[in-house]
């Protein structure tokens, strides 16, 4: 399925959430979310290691992806590091019939 990565994260007000990188004040977009998601440490095997950084790799150089159901899968698991607000939005977003 096809997911837009420039949909932006919203709090639990509905506000888009922003933070400031390198003195800008960026909005928090999915794609952010998920490649910092992907690259967060954890106990995790060598293989499923490969499998996140290839998955990085697509994410971080496409801004409309289609991904498969291994791939949706693996972000699921890795968005469960965030509070459960970011993560229940994000994990919605990737169960969304349409992307």
């Amino acid at each position: 399925m096809k997911y837009n990565l420039l949909v932006e994260l919203r709090d639990h007000e509905d506000n888009v959430v922003k933070e400031v990188i390198k003195g800008d004040e960026t909005v928090v977009t999915v794609k952010l979310a998920f490649l910092r998601a992907l690259l967060a440490d954890g106990q995790h095997s060598v293989e499923e290691k490969m499998n996140r950084f290839e998955l990085f790799l697509k994410l971080k150089a496409q801004e409309l992806v289609d991904l498969g159901a291994e791939e949706v899968s693996l972000l699921h698991k890795a968005v469960e590091i965030y509070s459960t607000m970011f993560m229940g939005r994000l994990k919605h977003y990737l169960d969304q019939k349409e992307g």
